[in-house]
């Protein structure tokens, strides 16, 4: 009897769980089924809604790309190679994490305005007087945008890369070698394919979180769906408009996950066991050796670095004045509220994977791909629907 307690306890928490997370989607949907009095959807789709959609799809896949682009090398390198610095950069590399991105984008914009200390000093070095005399990149841009999300969110692929790169045997990349292929070309035929399901998995969270932003694109001035999420909404007051697009935004993210789940159904990886790359890593010297260090430390520098040195500037500069009462208020809430997320985020990811562990299934698989759904979905909305 307490063993048929105990199973129906592992089998029925988890799909408690993931209903619970999966009712502000359901609710979502529902709503997006509503007749919408107001005309609003019609509105967006007569006018500026195929403008935003672009917009959405050209920033997730330049932050897609400009993540890969920071990630996979030094995921790599960390992993599978041996220079001074990589104990420190391993775990330095994640502490963009801890910087949300609209303040990344907030000191970037200050520091690359054109009343910035950048411009300034270069009109003192090169005598220009107006903006016309010479020509700066605008950060107020897409591209802007999706420089500073890439730099915001990149760890979420490096971690999963670098745990990849960590669990393959070394002795399929030597075997690559030793068959004519040069490091590049091993890397690109070996490691990378190998590393498919941990990349597809840091793309979809770079994906979901670039699709649920609002304050970076807004501040930037990027219309995207999400904007327009909230313009609906707050704005125009029509909740039934802003669900019709959350869902359209849900419905798209889930076909792209769908075909990339799809295109690998028959892959299968058999990987001997052998030596791994922690005890095969390259020891690097020379020009790669610096090369290697000098981009590390760049990527540490412009992602965490060089925001966190302004922002501690700005508070000694301005102690005075945020010194409060709310501040403190603020900082013991906020500390408060990250304490008990976390916990819950760590109790439900504990339940979900310890049913998938135990059961391996559709109905596990199920209940992760739900449950990990509502992170495309604009938190606010999510909200309100519950």
């Amino acid at each position: 009897m307490k063993l048929n307690l105990t199973s129906n306890i592992y089998k029925l928490l988890p799909l408690a769980v993931t209903t619970l997370l999966f009712v502000p989607i359901l609710a979502l949907v529902i709503s997006a089924f509503s007749i919408d009095d107001s005309g609003s959807f019609t509105h967006l789709i007569d006018t500026v809604l195929m403008d935003y959609s672009i917009n959405t799809l050209l920033l997730i896949v330049a932050v897609i790309c400009f993540s890969f682009i920071f990630a996979m090398p030094v995921a790599w390198f960390i992993a599978c190679c041996d220079f001074p610095g990589r104990t420190i950069l391993q775990w330095a590399l994640m502490l963009p994490l801890a910087l949300p991105p609209y303040i990344v984008a907030i000191v970037y914009t200050d520091l690359l305005d054109y009343s910035g200390p950048v411009q300034q000093l270069l009109r003192s070095m090169m005598g220009w007087q107006q903006m016309s005399d010479y020509y700066f990149p605008d950060i107020r841009t897409l591209f802007g945008a999706a420089v500073i999300l890439s730099l915001a969110l990149y760890p979420y692929l490096y971690l999963l890369l670098r745990g990849a790169f960590l669990g393959q045997s070394g002795g399929l990349f030597q075997a690559a070698r030793s068959l004519g292929l040069s490091p590049v070309q091993a890397f690109f035929r070996v490691s990378l394919p190998l590393s498919r399901s941990a990349l597809a998995v840091g793309i979809s969270l770079i994906a979901m979180e670039t699709l649920g932003d609002f304050a970076t694109v807004n501040y930037f001035a990027v219309s995207t769906l999400t904007t327009a999420v909230y313009d609906t909404w707050l704005q125009l007051g029509s909740l039934t408009t802003a669900a019709k697009i959350s869902s359209l935004m849900l419905l798209i993210l889930v076909i792209l996950i769908s075909l990339e789940n799809y295109s690998r159904r028959k892959q299968k990886i058999y990987q001997r066991s052998g030596a791994t790359y922690t005890e095969l890593r390259f020891k690097l010297t020379g020009w790669k050796k610096w090369s290697v260090m000098g981009y590390a430390w760049l990527l540490l520098f412009c992602a965490f670095i060089l925001p966190l040195a302004i922002l501690c500037y700005y508070a000694w500069h301005y102690f005075a004045e945020s010194l409060t009462d709310e501040l403190w208020r603020y900082t013991q809430n906020s500390f408060y509220l990250a304490m008990i997320v976390a916990t819950i985020a760590l109790i439900i990811a504990l339940v979900v994977n310890f049913y998938q562990r135990l059961s391996p299934g559709f109905a596990a698989k199920s209940c992760i791909r739900l449950s990990s759904l509502g992170y495309a979905v604009p938190e606010r909305l999510s909200l309100l629907r519950c």
